[in-house]
């Protein structure tokens, strides 16, 4: 039986590892082995450090993103990543720093 990091590290970290530059790419995984935290802990931070400056992290509702604002926005913010909203698109798009929007399909 694996566990949930190694089953993590198979379906999100590894895959993020091989991706393919000035391409889309999406990952998938099944609920509750850590996306968000993966994103936000390591895909950003690491991206960030690659020279990457703006991020799209889509939820299909926005209670995903209050978490994910209320968890994570503080250790973005120390490391000068602000988390913008749909509200804040303009401004995101204007931007010459790192940083992340937080969009959802959500009616």
């Amino acid at each position: 039986m694996r566990t949930k990091k190694e089953i993590r590290e198979e379906c999100l970290i590894k895959p993020f590892k091989k991706r393919r530059c000035n391409k889309i790419n999406v990952i998938t995984a099944p609920t509750n082995i850590g996306k968000t935290y993966s994103i936000f802990n390591k895909i950003i931070p690491t991206s960030v450090d690659d020279g990457v400056t703006h991020f799209v992290v889509t939820a299909p509702d926005t209670m995903i993103h209050s978490q994910s604002q209320d968890a994570y926005e503080s250790d973005l913010l120390k490391l000068n990543i602000p988390i913008y909203t749909k509200n804040d698109l303009s401004r995101f798009m204007k931007v010459k720093h790192s940083c992340v929007i937080l969009l959802t399909n959500a009616m």
